[in-house]
């Protein structure tokens, strides 16, 4: 397999892994966002639960990356990439933009879903 392919199966992998184990843990935020609901006619709404279950997602996913990718690449113990090669600074460079730029994609993310949610609340 090339490194092309394996660097970016390596990153896909891990961000799937993480999204898979906060999708069980994510139910939590959508139960806290109904419970900020109360008795309001929006936690009546079927996409409230939705809304949260995905801001649930995002944050987690958020931490994840935050907390295992990074240091681990930055601590060169989870390389994404072959060692002894030409290329080598190429592809840290590549992985590290690639988690920098996932972090800020699931930080936005985070965000506009706080947003959307705490819009319908008020």
């Amino acid at each position: 397999m090339s490194i092309f392919r394996s660097v970016w199966i390596n990153l896909f992998s891990a961000i799937g892994v993480m999204i898979i184990f906060s999708f069980p843990i994510s139910e939590l935020f959508g139960t806290f966002i109904v419970a900020l609901a109360g008795e309001a006619r929006i936690a009546q709404d079927p996409w409230v639960g939705v809304v949260g279950r995905a801001f649930g997602v995002s944050i987690l996913v958020l931490l994840g990356i935050g907390s295992v990718l990074v240091p681990l690449e930055l601590l060169n113990y989870g390389r994404f990439y072959e060692k002894h090669r030409d290329d080598t600074q190429y592809w840290r460079g590549v992985v590290r933009q690639f988690l920098l730029i996932s972090m800020s994609i699931f930080s936005l993310l985070s965000i506009v879903l706080f947003f959307v949610i705490f819009a319908a609340l008020t």
